[in-house]
């Protein structure tokens, strides 16, 4: 029986039913997440200034090699595939911190450096820096609303004995309410 819509859409087939998501755009953010998933995030580590971008390459690869040493993990230059700048160089900047993306050969180097990282706190060096997971664009605008309504609960908070806090893995973040003394 032929369609009674004669739109272009509805004679591809390509209409998609009222409340449905579109698959492609589904297995789009799934190859995206896990083209990320053995990616961390570096924030608060300067930059080298120098020009040449191998030096600066170097350079953000020996941070690397530091952080995951501090965090009690061992890796060399071959567990790293890349890391990356975020963001534009500004040479005139004299303290540049853009945040370094660090791409590793598998996701259990990742998860080393995710199980140890409170250890990086306890070195003067790092105590300015942080790391998160590289996230897809629609993990981050989650992320985003899930922080504000944490902080909304934090705000209409009465007794100010609690503070909401976004935690879990970047699959399954969720809001969890905190003692303020366990969070400081």
């Amino acid at each position: 029986m032929p369609s009674r819509d004669n739109t272009p859409a509805a004679a591809e087939g390509t209409d998609k039913p009222e409340g449905g998501t579109d698959v492609n755009v589904v297995l789009a953010e799934m190859n995206e997440r896990k083209q990320r998933e053995p990616n961390i995030i570096i924030y608060g580590q300067e930059e080298c200034n120098s020009a040449d971008r191998e030096t600066r390459a170097k350079h953000d690869q020996k941070i690397a090699i530091e952080v995951s040493e501090a965090c009690s993990t061992t890796i060399t230059e071959e567990d790293i595939v890349k890391t990356m700048r975020l963001g534009k160089f500004d040479k005139e900047k004299e303290e540049s911190t853009r945040p370094l993306l660090i791409q590793f050969k598998d996701k259990e180097t990742k998860s080393k450096i995710f199980k140890n990282i409170k250890k990086l706190r306890t070195i003067q060096k790092f105590e300015e820096t942080s790391i998160s997971n590289d996230l897809t664009v629609a993990e981050r605008e989650n992320e985003k609303v899930l922080k504000g309504k944490a902080k909304d609960l934090t705000e209409a908070e009465q007794s100010g004995d609690f503070v909401y806090r976004v935690r879990g893995p970047p699959w399954a973040r969720r809001i969890v309410k905190l003692k303020v003394d366990e969070d400081e």
